[in-house]
């Protein structure tokens, strides 16, 4: 079921992107011309062939880079004109592998901000936010299975109380049981929080299980966007329904 959303909290308007080479020079474009508005409080999984320039997306919307071409708006305003540091922490970006460092579970929260001093309350609250409420604190954070070092870093990250979070492929490590729970998490927050998510993943059935709104990007461009079922049960355009017939069944 597809929730009501709020007004567009990000807008890419012509956004072309092209990776420099080894010499410091432009290659061909990675996005080409993209334009895409997302809704605060709203799920949009960008899904697509490897190398279509997924993970790249995503990291133009926190300032990891900078287009070429086109603008780029959260809330109104153009990316520039937010203090980097505090764009990172209201757009906030979840790598693809979870970095867990040595220590407990609480040594590990509180990364989040080392400024910080968050209680034992608030760190047990992401931690039940993220079924990890039977963890203590003080647990040795290398105990802890894979699945849940990718349940903790999302924890990690909801300490910081974002107002958008970036997912890079959320659960690629992991079999499709355990990604599935990773998802379902993910999806449990954005019920919870009604925070604006987007999550890169090349495993369409993750996409599915999480709803909302899906955009397909092949060769830097986006070929279609459309409400989850809408896209997966009745594609309208060639790519999608190309893609979709060449998934595997387990992915």
């Amino acid at each position: 079921m597809h929730k009501p959303v709020g007004q567009t909290i990000i807008q890419l308007e012509g956004v072309t992107y092209s990776h420099p080479d080894s010499k410091g020079m432009k290659s061909q474009s990675t996005l080409k011309n993209i334009d895409l508005e997302i809704a605060e409080g709203e799920i949009v999984s960008i899904i697509g062939p490897s190398g279509s320039g997924k993970s790249t997306l995503l990291r133009l919307l926190n300032r990891m880079y900078d287009p070429d071409g086109g603008f780029i708006k959260y809330r109104g305003k153009p990316l520039s004109e937010y203090p980097v540091l505090n764009l990172r922490r209201e757009i906030l970006l979840v790598n693809q592998e979870p970095f867990i460092a040595p220590g407990t579970i609480a040594d590990n929260l509180r990364m989040a901000d080392k400024e910080k001093i968050f209680t034992d309350d608030e760190m047990h609250y992401v931690l039940a936010s993220v079924n990890l409420e039977d963890k203590e604190l003080k647990l040795d954070s290398q105990r802890l299975s894979v699945g849940e070092k990718h349940r903790l870093t999302l924890a990690r990250a909801f300490l910081l109380k974002p107002k958008v979070l970036l997912l890079d492929e959320p659960a690629s490590s992991l079999d499709l049981q355990r990604a599935r729970g990773v998802v379902d998490t993910v999806g449990s927050l954005h019920e919870k929080l009604n925070i604006t998510i987007i999550m890169v993943t090349h495993r369409f059935r993750l996409a599915r299980r999480l709803g909302g709104v899906v955009a397909l990007l092949v060769d830097g461009v986006i070929m279609e966007k459309a409400l989850s079922d809408e896209f997966f049960n009745a594609p309208k355009t060639d790519e999608a329904r190309r893609f979709l017939e060449g998934q595997e069944e387990d992915t």
